[in-house]
């Protein structure tokens, strides 16, 4: 690094700051992704309470009074607030890859800085590229929280819609309007996903190359 000029070390250190920064940001992100699923898994507990418990008090009185806002709670209010968080969730891990994908090809141009790629200053995002280089999407260890919680979140709106279906015995007209609604809400999580993947899935294989 002696062989640097004042110039390039003003460089290299608005680039390291900058870099300390996005692995700053990089955490923060992957903290907001835990906090989101959390609120998703209390309000998940609270409504499926309320909703269990209207239908054993229902049950007991061998009334139909409530059924209505069972099917509410369950086919629009769950649906909804997972479909909310949900794309909450997707934004974050979009941020994610995409700082991720940032830092991967920054740390390369620090290092070619530093010392001509003889030797690295920095490791991390490459030594990870080359653990994942040559395994397939399924073989990727790390990926697997993602995996799980995608899939969580695909399968809780039509999950509950069916549980409200079998807990509420609702007139035509009203069962029908219910699962529209739900079913058009867990249709707007399904665009985004859709719009989001793409987008996260191009980071992904940017910075998976080694």
């Amino acid at each position: 690094m002696d062989n640097l000029n004042d110039a390039s070390h003003k460089i290299i250190d608005i680039m390291l700051l900058e870099y300390t920064k996005l692995r700053e940001e990089a955490s923060s992100i992957m903290s907001s992704q835990f906090t989101i699923l959390s609120l998703l898994a209390s309000a998940l507990g609270v409504l499926v309470g309320i909703g269990f418990n209207l239908f054993y008090e229902i049950s007991k009185t061998e009334m139909n009074r409530g059924n209505d806002l069972i099917g509410i709670i369950f086919m629009i209010l769950i649906p909804g607030i997972s479909v909310f968080l949900g794309i909450l969730w997707l934004d974050r891990v979009y941020r994610q890859m995409q700082v991720r994908s940032y830092v991967h090809a920054r740390e390369k141009e620090i290092n070619e800085l530093l010392s001509a790629g003889e030797v690295k200053a920095l490791h991390w995002e490459n030594w990870l590229a080359r653990e994942l280089e040559g395994k397939t999407f399924l073989q990727k260890v790390n990926y697997y929280y993602y995996y799980a919680s995608l899939g969580t979140l695909l399968l809780i709106p039509p999950l509950m819609i069916f549980v409200g279906y079998y807990l509420a015995p609702l007139d035509c007209g009203l069962l029908w309007t219910l699962i529209g609604v739900g079913g058009g809400i867990y249709l707007i999580f399904v665009v985004f996903l859709k719009a989001y993947i793409k987008k996260i899935f191009s980071y992904i294989s940017e910075s998976d190359k080694a």
